[in-house]
């Protein structure tokens, strides 16, 4: 995954909105967000090369995303599949800040990631590239606002993340103005700019400077590698938490499959409600 806006106690009714475009090559197999039948707790895509995910969410209303951190003149450490990161978060029930505890000593053991993790208690985001000097440096928590991760430091103002959080931010408080609910496909449009990016705006990052324009747009259409889904979590006051997930296909961005869930955590052993597309 390589974008995500995060909206945190901004709307009264909606209290937390997590928008998402996963961006990888196509030829990757994986499965479409659904319950998983070996945890059927968890809902989620699943990367079916390595076994883990890149966002989830569970019935008790825990949840987590992935993104790589850019490093192209960086050895790859691939012992260790950073998708597990995720799923081993979702696989019990635990509090976010213990667990992000618990990973600081083996932080090491994985190639560059950021690791967004959260549920009632509270929202964190946890970095392994950051110069680590103490577990408080390694665990981030969350504010109140409108936050954008991408593929380097939270929050780091590269061109997708900072058009498309403001974009998010906009509406929101227009929504707040005008006191109306967020709309689904709004929002979700907002994830879908591929307008090109100024050359003398682009991140430097240690790639071809077209691969780097590639790169540069909220959502990258291509035929090998691109956008291969864009997922919404929001969560009512009241606690119901709602899950999106569109897909597409190589150099598309008409979804070609979209699947859509929703539950309560306080009342989990209901199960999940696939509404109808």
């Amino acid at each position: 995954m390589c974008l995500a806006i995060i909206a945190y106690q901004v709307l009264k009714d909606w209290p937390l909105i997590i928008l998402a475009n996963r961006d990888e090559y196509h030829a990757r197999p994986t499965l479409a967000a659904q319950p998983w039948s070996t945890n059927p707790h968890i809902l989620a895509g699943k990367d079916l090369v390595a076994g883990g995910s890149w966002f989830g969410v569970t019935q008790l209303g825990q949840f987590s995303l992935l993104t790589n951190y850019r490093e192209p003149l960086v050895a790859q450490q691939t012992a260790t599949s950073r998708g597990k990161l995720v799923s081993n978060f979702l696989m019990e029930p635990q509090k976010p800040l213990h667990y992000l505890q618990a990973l600081a000593d083996q932080a090491h053991m994985y190639s560059g990631f950021n690791l967004l993790v959260g549920d009632q208690s509270g929202l964190y985001v946890a970095s392994n590239r950051q110069v680590i000097l103490s577990q408080a440096e390694f665990i981030r928590p969350i504010a109140a606002g409108v936050w954008g991760l991408s593929n380097a430091f939270f929050n780091t103002p590269w061109p997708k993340l900072t058009l498309s959080r403001d974009a998010v931010k906009n509406y929101l408080l227009q929504c707040q103005k005008q006191n109306t609910e967020p709309c689904l496909q709004t929002l979700t449009q907002i994830m879908h700019n591929t307008t090109p990016v100024p050359d003398d705006e682009l991140p430097r990052t240690g790639l071809l400077l077209e691969r780097e324009r590639q790169l540069a747009t909220p959502f990258i259409v291509g035929q090998d590698y691109g956008t291969r889904c864009t997922t919404v979590l929001m969560q009512h006051i009241d606690g119901r938490i709602l899950f999106n997930e569109q897909s597409f296909a190589p150099g598309f961005i008409t979804p070609n499959k979209s699947v859509s869930w929703q539950f309560l955590p306080q009342q989990y052993q209901l199960g999940w409600h696939r509404n109808p597309n």
